[in-house]
């Protein structure tokens, strides 16, 4: 099941061979890596259907989004036992782009979040 919708010249995802680029999909969502990845298994899950954004997907799209990132959790789990978590990103409104986002996190890497008494919570700049 690879069928997008008809493409779009205002989808950035549209011509860019993302038929060739999905990893994992369900009846209405595909995931594909990100092509500027921040961490090694950085993963777009992206509906088929051209949507603005979250908020104007339908509860079945947003169903299989949740889906596809606990499938891909677990797939990463499986294959890196570094990993240790994951920063799961949606971004909404034309600035911040149409995609979600899951983003493994080793405890070495820069993204990984940490937390202690004496500085609180914050992004670890490495």
């Amino acid at each position: 099941m690879t069928d997008l919708d008809i493409a779009s010249a205002d989808c950035p995802f549209c011509g860019e061979g993302v038929e060739g680029r999905i990893i994992k999909e369900c009846r209405t969502a595909i995931a594909i890596r990100d092509k500027y990845p921040v961490t090694v298994y950085h993963t777009l899950v992206l509906p088929r259907r051209h949507t603005p954004d979250f908020f104007s997907m339908t509860p079945q799209e947003r169903r299989d989004a949740e889906a596809l990132i606990l499938r891909l959790k677990e797939d990463i789990l499986e294959t890196d036992r570094s990993v240790v978590g994951f920063n799961v990103g949606i971004n909404c409104g034309e600035p911040a782009g149409p995609d979600d986002h899951a983003c493994p996190c080793a405890p070495d890497s820069p993204q990984a979040w940490r937390h202690t008494e004496s500085e609180g919570r914050g992004l670890d700049s490495g």
